[in-house]
């Protein structure tokens, strides 16, 4: 007997069905991967000469197994969870819109399956245009997000600060997305067809529509003079991933990364102890340069450590080559000298390069 399926509600299973990502996610982490974080911490810790078991440790020492549990997840979790459910609920239920009125239970007519050009037909109010906006961004935020997760379980990172994330992002692009639709598609004919898969994107990339209408509207929001911004995207290697990642801890331009404190990030993050020592590298040389390191970079100079050999075996060369005037470069060598940061950083690659040879001061 063929069971009758006219009756279920798909509209919920889908929702549910999608939202049950986030969830898995987390208790798969949990569960399967949190011990296997605990133990490369571990090995982490003794490379570096920090005794985990030494209540006298000067450092943050992470214990993920004893620092979160399942109900450091909820509160975030669910959330993302409820957001997306109703956003979803609302894509796939073609009644709760109002854009037809004899949909069956199991009709494909649903804004994710045939969009919204079947119903060019039905009047679209200002209103629902405005809703299919919201719902479009909310669906580009979590195709983002799933790869966020994704990303940050099979990186063994996965803490409740990615679902606090991913809440935050997920209001901040529905706004954005909002603001649009009311400052660009008012009064647009066609908004209707361009509205939804623009809305999407700015769900994935909610900075850059934020940034676009700053942009747009720049007479109005004009400020006075300001610093040099020192983005991290002048930093090689660092993408919309690990940016957001680094945000979570604070850091969010050039000038934090290169005053960070290197263990603290390098226990809190799932980024080796290389790669997070070259980002600061260069970092730390974008913070004196500031919009002349591309300049640098074509003669093979890319972070700090690269400037401060050229500035010792030949400095005349260097200026030379850059066309740079000589007493600016011994402005650069000074401070690179009285960089405490810099030596304790220099310490500790020491100590990873060679963990059995102690530099004689704590990092």
């Amino acid at each position: 007997m063929i069971p009758d399926v006219t009756n279920i509600p798909w509209s919920l299973v889908g929702a549910l069905l999608l939202c049950s990502f986030f969830p898995l996610a987390a208790i798969s982490f949990l569960c399967y991967r949190m011990p296997k974080k605990k133990n490369e911490l571990k090995a982490l810790c003794t490379a570096l000469g920090i005794k985990a078991d030494d209540e006298k440790c000067p450092y943050f020492l992470f214990k993920p197994q004893d620092e979160y549990s399942i109900r450091d997840y909820v509160l975030p979790m669910g959330f993302c969870m409820f957001y997306c459910f109703c956003a979803f609920w609302l894509l796939f239920d073609c009644h709760t819109l109002g854009l037809s009125k004899d949909c069956s239970p199991i009709d494909t007519s649903n804004l994710i399956l045939q969009g919204i050009f079947p119903y060019q037909g039905i009047p679209f109010t200002y209103a629902k245009v405005s809703l299919v906006a919201t719902l479009v961004a909310v669906l580009g935020c979590y195709v983002w997000s799933i790869q966020y997760v994704a990303r940050r379980l099979v990186t063994l990172d996965l803490f409740p600060s990615a679902f606090y994330t991913i809440a935050t992002r997920l209001v901040f692009s529905t706004f954005i997305a909002l603001a649009l639709r009311h400052l660009l598609f008012a009064n647009a004919e066609g908004s209707l067809i361009i509205l939804p898969p623009l809305a999407f994107f700015i769900g994935m990339f909610p900075q850059r529509g934020l940034r676009y209408l700053q942009n747009r509207f720049s007479p109005t929001f004009k400020e006075g003079k300001q610093a040099h911004a020192l983005h991290l995207g002048m930093i090689e290697g660092i993408n919309l991933f690990t940016h957001t990642r680094l945000s979570e801890l604070g850091i969010d331009n050039a000038q934090n990364l290169a005053e960070a404190n290197f263990i603290e990030i390098l226990i809190k993050t799932p980024f080796t102890p290389n790669l997070l020592m070259d980002w600061m590298a260069q970092a730390m040389l974008y913070v004196r340069v500031r919009d002349r390191i591309e300049q640098l970079r074509t003669v093979g100079i890319r972070t700090i450590f690269d400037l401060q050999n050229a500035l010792t075996t030949n400095p005349e060369k260097l200026a030379e080559a850059l066309e740079w005037e000589r007493s600016m470069l011994n402005i650069i060598a000074a401070s690179i000298d009285h960089d405490q940061t810099l030596t304790q950083l220099k310490c500790l690659r020491d100590k990873l390069l060679a963990p059995n040879d102690l530099c004689n001061s704590p990092p």
